[in-house]
């Protein structure tokens, strides 16, 4: 699982700051935050040989409206 990377004490939106199914990981600042992607010192898994499967399994998320179902959860208003 990817976790998504936040400045602590930042607040960003409703539905993704109280959000507790994602796995944050918090830094001190944007700086430190670019410096790690820059470093290449956040987690990353290798899938290249996945790849192709993955990009068949996010079409068919696509197609099916789920993309856009997962999406409306953060849109400004959203219940």
């Amino acid at each position: 699982m990817l976790a998504p990377c936040l400045v602590l004490g930042s607040s960003y939106f409703k539905p993704f700051n109280s959000d507790k199914s994602l796995c944050k990981v918090g830094v001190s600042s944007e700086g430190q935050l670019l410096e790690m992607l820059r470093r290449k010192r956040l987690q990353q898994r290798p899938l290249q040989a996945q790849r192709h499967a993955i990009a068949q399994a996010l079409d068919q998320m696509i197609d099916e409206g789920w993309v856009l179902d997962a999406a409306r959860r953060y849109r400004p208003g959203a219940q």
